[in-house]
């Protein structure tokens, strides 16, 4: 497989929010596949490892201290919040997940789109950077490169104001 720019700019969008650990790896064919040590890639890989480093203290540390104490995941599946939601356990669902309780990734992983199809559980989630608010539906999900979709609940308030800050 062969790491597009695009792909590997998506994986970075994606892996600010689902891992304890901001990294990524050179691939089978690192002389062929887009890296992020590269003089045009690197300013966009800093500005997400800023984010982490971030998200780090104010949400992730404390999912890892749930992790230690009641063995849940840090970045969790839909069900986990939603065991009575048949939506949540919907096969289409395959790549958003949340992180906490409090706040939905739903990264994009097709070439050239600027949104993706995801499901938002019931309350009210607002979007991070368009303030659109959903909840108990399933959306297209504006995603353009550099902005990722990420939706929040009010007690959540303070991570998106995070995540604006480091990505506007």
């Amino acid at each position: 497989y062969l790491r597009s720019a695009e792909m590997l700019l998506r994986w970075s969008e994606m892996n600010v929010f689902s891992d304890a650990v901001f990294r990524t790896h050179e691939g089978l064919l690192p002389d062929d596949s887009a890296q992020a040590y590269t003089e045009s890639f690197a300013p966009y890989f800093a500005k997400f490892a800023r984010l982490h480093s971030k998200l780090f203290f104010a949400v992730k540390k404390p999912l890892m201290q749930d992790a230690l104490d009641k063995g849940w995941p840090i970045t969790r599946a839909m069900f986990l919040h939603y065991p009575d939601d048949p939506n949540a356990f919907s096969p289409e669902i395959k790549e958003q997940f949340l992180l906490g309780k409090n706040v939905l990734v739903c990264p994009v992983f097709e070439r050239s789109a600027h949104s993706t199809r995801c499901y938002i559980p019931k309350g009210e989630w607002t979007h991070v950077f368009t303030g659109s608010k959903y909840g108990g539906e399933w959306i297209e999900c504006p995603a353009p490169l550099g902005k990722p979709c990420v939706l929040t609940l009010p007690e959540a308030e303070e991570v998106a104001e995070i995540i604006r800050s480091e990505l506007n």
